[in-house]
């Protein structure tokens, strides 16, 4: 960490050599007043020679790398300075996160705060009655480091749904994390506690791997933002518009294809597509009135992109999903953006008369809206320009695994650590990332209390066997779906 200021241990070196040059006979040594001087004056000099050195390293965003770096000369000034300044280590830290913050707020940044994961329980009953879950309800995963989740909707006497392979019933509630953070984040079936218990219903599981779910943006982070700020905002670039995006709150990753690119499927003029990982999933309930002659077999979602159908009435009659209708996700170039055209689609002979009212809820990914709005605001504005917001293709992955413990570990211990390590490199993944065995077999075999480990499956939801590598393209992530 360069400086041109002078340490402490200069500043008494040049004292002692002042007097011991002038002074010749004046007694210079512990106890003496020359030496109390200058020990006097060093030790508030060295006070100030570290606050100057911090003033000069908060003025940019190089000097705030070199503050905040692992290297053992910035440790050991970060220890001056809390020395200088009479803080703790806590409130040091905070001081330090502050300084980057002030910065960034100069350059019109602020810190991206976490967020939490959202999933979708599913509760059982053995009551074909209508049920009653809620809003905040909790349930929570097993084991010591339980992550709990809340329900986000109100369920008030609501039919519930036949599960022909099961026997129960069950009703489908949105939840989202009560804490923020990737940590958040669950596989599918992971949250099977119900804490504390509920009236009428006997189990619950989360039916979808949760989404969303994003850390606190690190003081790197965040200066890596400032950096590309210093080059200008640009909208108009690609550069301008990735930065714009991934600037939002909640958004892991984002990839801007303009209309050269083969993923361009709409147009072929001044067309700009954004995907992005975000997930705000919000519960919806849409209640229209059937017309044929207008909506033909099938009725579009008011709110889009559709993250998942819970129920579906005619005229206050449950439908089912595979023998009434079937849930159909937009293929075409609008899909996965707040105009795609996700729908409800009725079978042959099920299809509602003219009139009839129909209910559907569901849950959408409102983080989609709330970017694609941000362009509607005339600072926003970018001329002769078409640029929509889509929701990046998730690529759900199945893990099946055979492992050999080690001595003096429960077989409990070491399929939480798995599967906290393996939950934990998954989420790292962003665009364009594939999954290839021997990461996933390391992971594993590097995870205290395993000795070796055999894979049995490794592939996309759907799909069979070890696929090495599971090939994902660049508007598409991988997510951990369920491992076992």
């Amino acid at each position: 960490m360069a400086n041109p200021l002078r340490t402490t241990d200069q500043v008494k070196t040049i004292l002692s050599d002042f007097f011991g040059s002038n002074a010749p006979d004046v007694l210079v040594q512990p106890g003496s007043g020359p030496q109390d001087v200058i020990d006097t004056f060093s030790q508030e000099m060295g006070r100030s020679y570290i606050i100057m050195t911090y003033n000069s390293l908060k003025a940019s965003v190089a000097g705030l790398r070199d503050l905040i770096s692992d290297t053992t000369e910035s440790a050991s000034f970060r220890e001056q300075l809390g020395d200088a300044l009479e803080m703790t280590d806590s409130e040091l830290n905070d001081f330090v996160d502050q300084t980057i913050e002030n910065f960034a707020g100069n350059h019109g940044l602020s810190r991206l705060q976490a967020t939490s994961a959202t999933t979708v329980l599913r509760f059982f009953t053995s009551s074909g009655a209508p049920g009653t879950i809620p809003l905040g309800t909790t349930v929570r995963t097993p084991g010591l480091n339980a992550i709990e989740y809340a329900t986000s909707i109100d369920i008030l006497s609501q039919p519930v749904i036949p599960d022909p392979t099961t026997g129960l019933y069950y009703i489908d509630v949105p939840a989202t994390a009560t804490t923020a953070g990737q940590s958040s984040r669950v596989p599918l079936n992971r949250v099977t506690q119900l804490s504390p218990p509920i009236s009428g219903f006997t189990s619950v599981t989360n039916i979808v791997a949760s989404s969303g779910g994003t850390d606190t943006e690190t003081n790197s982070d965040l200066l890596d933002r400032c950096m590309n700020a210093l080059k200008g905002r640009e909208l108009d670039t690609i550069y301008g518009l990735d930065l714009f995006v991934r600037g939002q709150n909640g958004v892991e990753d984002a990839l801007v294809i303009d209309n050269s690119d083969p993923l361009m499927l709409r147009g072929s003029g001044n067309e700009v597509d954004i995907y992005i990982i975000a997930d705000n999933q919000q519960a919806a309930n849409d209640s229209v009135t059937f017309n044929s002659s207008i909506m033909g077999d099938s009725v579009i979602i008011n709110r889009q992109p559709v993250l998942m159908v819970f129920q579906v009435r005619v005229n206050g009659a449950l439908q089912t999903a595979g023998v009434d209708y079937n849930f159909v996700k937009d293929t075409g170039g609008f899909a996965g953006s707040n105009i795609a055209v996700d729908k409800i689609l009725f079978l042959p002979g099920r299809i509602p008369s003219d009139g009839d009212g129909l209910t559907i809820d569901y849950s959408y990914n409102a983080m989609i809206g709330d970017i694609q709005s941000l362009f509607s605001l005339p600072e926003n504005d970018i001329p002769n320009s078409d640029v929509l917001i889509k929701e990046a293709t998730e690529v759900l992955v199945d893990i099946i695994a055979t492992i050999i413990k080690l001595p003096n570990f429960s077989v409990l211990q070491v399929q939480s650590n798995v599967m906290t390590a393996v939950q934990d490199f998954f989420d790292a993944l962003k665009l364009g990332d594939s999954v290839y065995a021997s990461d996933v077999i390391g992971i594993i075999e590097n995870t205290d209390g395993v000795d070796h480990v055999t894979l049995t499956k490794l592939a996309p939801v759907g799909q069979v066997g070890v696929q090495d590598p599971i090939t994902i393209s660049k508007n598409q992530y991988a997510r951990l779906n369920s491992i076992s």
